[in-house]
């Protein structure tokens, strides 16, 4: 709906949201029959599992249950069925997330001879803003020049988890600037930060090597915030070997 901060006053948007928000659920579960209820559930999976729909109950019993059909969001947490996850949050006091355009490649490099796999991973971020559009866009959506957050830049605070069981290794990055590259420790899971700056027109790639567990019976696939379409941007290319574990 990012259309909705170029054609309205700002002082108007919050109810076009809360109006679009009401007649979607509103809409979803009128009218239910078995049919409509399915494919209700079909498309709150497909979404859940590109991180679009996300729930989470305070009530212990109910989450296990909620958790249990893949509708809590979590970070990389199988080893059977391995992913990198990448976390983006916009540091930018802008609606710039929208115009920030995210691509990875997956390609096998490896099978271990004690059956984990190794991958080379690129994840690259492109600001796809033009100074057209930056001339015809608001501050609400460019942001303000200020001190290290220039107008219309992406400053993407990125978070990468290696796959369960697994590990992540070699992180360089290229293109534009990169500050802070750290290795942390968040809820007893390591976790490599950084912060990406991204002018109008420039990308940033990170690259890096990802070893999954002896567990593993999948291909590594990755775990992103999502974007503001479904189409996840990912490719891959595993056709040095294939698992084929029971």
């Amino acid at each position: 709906m990012n259309k909705v901060y170029v054609d309205y006053p700002i002082a108007e948007t919050d109810a076009y949201f809360a109006q679009v928000a009401e007649q979607t659920v509103g809409s979803m579960f009128s009218n239910l029959d078995l049919t409509k209820l399915t494919k209700v559930a079909q498309a709150m999976g497909s979404m859940a599992e590109g991180r679009h729909f996300s729930m989470y109950a305070f009530d212990e019993t109910a989450e296990k249950s909620i958790s249990d059909a893949g509708f809590t969001a979590q970070t990389p947490n199988s080893e059977e069925n391995p992913q990198v996850g990448v976390y983006v949050t916009e540091q930018n006091p802008s609606k710039m997330g929208w115009y920030i355009h995210r691509t990875s490649k997956i390609t096998r490099s490896d099978c271990n001879s004690d059956g984990s796999q190794t991958y080379h991973v690129e994840y690259t971020m492109t600001n796809t803003l033009t100074a057209e559009e930056i001339a015809s866009l608001p501050d609400y959506i460019i942001g303000v020049n200020q001190a290290n957050q220039p107008k219309a830049y992406g400053i993407e605070k990125t978070l990468i988890y290696a796959p369960a069981g697994g590990s992540l290794t070699n992180l360089n990055t290229s293109g534009a600037t990169v500050t802070g590259i750290r290795q942390e420790t968040m809820n007893g899971k390591t976790v490599y930060a950084s912060i990406a700056k991204i002018a109008p027109g420039e990308s940033v790639t990170y690259s890096f090597d990802v070893t999954t567990s002896t567990k593993a019976v999948s291909d590594l696939t990755i775990d992103q915030t999502p974007m503001g379409w479904t189409y996840p941007g990912v490719t891959t290319d595993t056709a040095v070997c294939s698992i084929n574990k029971q």
